[in-house]
């Protein structure tokens, strides 16, 4: 026996009162007209909503990445494929992809020295998006 259960995605309204709820439940600022807005320019699922929400939270986003992770998250589900031969972004450095274990001393050697970082800079919690950005991009550019 098969059996087959149709979950249909919410209308407009109570897809505004789920964006709404999980901005609010992560720390996004966003006023019921934004919340709206998404509702009205996504429809997708709660769960494609929440995910969105959740990771631009952890990386200190704000609406701006809720939309990227939203159509990310779309195209991921949908089977979409990138387009062949897409390499990896202008500037992308392989060495971010462990940033989360490289050690924060001034005297390390094994790594480009626009990477070597005072503990003082990145230990501070959390870091807002604009003030990782901007690190970034001064240690790119040193």
């Amino acid at each position: 026996m098969t059996f087959a259960l149709e979950l249909r995605k919410p209308p407009s309204p109570v897809r505004a009162r789920i964006w709404q709820r999980e901005l609010a439940r992560r720390a996004i600022e966003a006023t019921e007209q934004d919340a709206r807005s998404l509702a009205k320019e996504f429809d997708v699922t709660p769960g494609i909503a929440s995910g969105a929400i959740a990771a631009a939270s952890l990386c200190g986003g704000d609406l701006t990445a809720v939309r990227l992770g939203v159509r990310s998250l779309s195209q991921v589900i949908g089977g979409e494929k990138p387009p062949a031969n897409q390499g990896p972004p202008d500037r992308f450095d392989p060495i971010l992809i462990r940033a989360d274990r490289l050690p924060l001393n001034k005297g390390r050697t094994d790594m480009p020295t626009q990477w070597r970082v005072h503990r003082d800079e990145l230990n501070r919690q959390p870091l807002a998006h604009e003030e990782w950005q901007r690190l970034v991009n001064r240690r790119r550019v040193a």
